[in-house]
């Protein structure tokens, strides 16, 4: 047995075991958190709904082409233009997305459960609905340059940025927006 061949038969089934897992698992949090009612009228409820939903387009897109890639060795951002335009923008989006929904829920908590009248005012169901569509609209516009810059890269035709100084921005804001800020906001809050 060769290291690819391991390789490949761990990306098939750890993938469909995360594939129907976390398909599962956000489709129960929609589930739950849309049908009972008290759920709908808390921030803290929706922001967890919103990120539910994020987080399983996130994986139909990412993952579904990684497991094909197992099952058959074709990788289809290798070929289609389209599809790594559309899976480059998904991980910067929907990730970026799904982390600021994660943040936004723990910054509710604190709020929620703060002994300052002024504080716990500032959890509002309302505020929330307005915040989403700010958050989709900023991820989304910061994933236009993701567009025009992925492209499939010869001469080994991949996925990738065709623009360096982007690729370098790319890695920075991986660092900072999906790692460092995520994890000071929880520890703060």
């Amino acid at each position: 047995m060769s290291l690819s061949y391991i390789i490949q038969e761990l990306t098939i089934y750890a993938g469909l075991f995360l594939f129907v897992i976390g398909i599962f698992g956000n489709g129960m949090n929609i589930y739950i958190l849309s049908s009972i009612r008290i759920y709908r009228r808390t921030p803290c409820s929706f922001y967890f709904l919103v990120g539910s939903i994020v987080n399983t387009l996130y994986i139909l897109i990412n993952l579904t082409s990684r497991i094909l890639n197992g099952f058959y060795g074709v990788d289809l951002t290798d070929f289609s233009i389209i599809w790594c335009k559309i899976r480059q923008f998904s991980i910067g989006a929907l990730s970026l997305i799904s982390f600021t929904y994660s943040c936004l829920a723990t910054i509710d908590q604190f709020f929620v459960t703060s002994h300052t009248f002024r504080l716990r005012c500032c959890s509002n169901i309302k505020w929330s609905h307005r915040i989403m569509f700010i958050v989709i609209i900023v991820w989304c516009l910061h994933g236009i340059p993701t567009c025009l810059y992925s492209d499939i890269i010869p001469p080994r035709n991949m996925c990738g940025f065709n623009n360096h100084i982007y690729h370098h921005y790319a890695l920075l804001y991986t660092l900072l927006f999906l790692f460092a800020i995520p994890v000071l906001i929880m520890i703060i809050f």
